[in-house]
């Protein structure tokens, strides 16, 4: 158990609605989360820099000097589940360095289920020639 499980428990998990801190909680709930914050978060299960057509990303900076920014790609995969969620999600987000926080891929388990099977079929489509 860690560190920030053992503390006591912040009051929004105390309320009747809230989701139990699953066993895959990493904790660090405090009373004070907003309302958006308050979620149940799995430590980084995997993180990887895929081999890209176009690894690289090249952002105009915001200064109007004309240069540009590069950064590389990286995946996120992790599980997290809202306080009032009633199942985990699985979310998978895009450090690529241009987007806002937070945006990615969350889907239901079974819409990770349906993702696995697909990318399983593709891979047989691929690797069969």
């Amino acid at each position: 158990m860690t560190k920030a499980k053992r503390e006591k428990a912040a009051k929004w998990l105390r309320d009747s609605a809230a989701v139990r801190c699953p066993d895959w909680c990493v904790g660090g709930h405090r009373t004070g989360d907003h309302p958006v914050d308050r979620r149940h978060f799995s430590r980084w299960e995997y993180q990887f820099r895929p081999v890209l057509m176009a690894p690289k990303i090249f952002r105009p900076r915001k200064d109007g000097s004309g240069l540009h920014d590069v950064s590389s790609w990286k995946l996120e995969v992790y599980v997290a589940q809202g306080w009032q969620q009633f199942e985990p999600r699985i979310e998978i987000m895009s450090d690529s360095g241009d987007k806002p926080i937070g945006e990615g891929i969350k889907l239901t388990l079974r819409d990770a289920r349906k993702l696995r099977a697909a990318l399983g079929k593709a891979l047989e489509v691929a690797q069969s020639s």
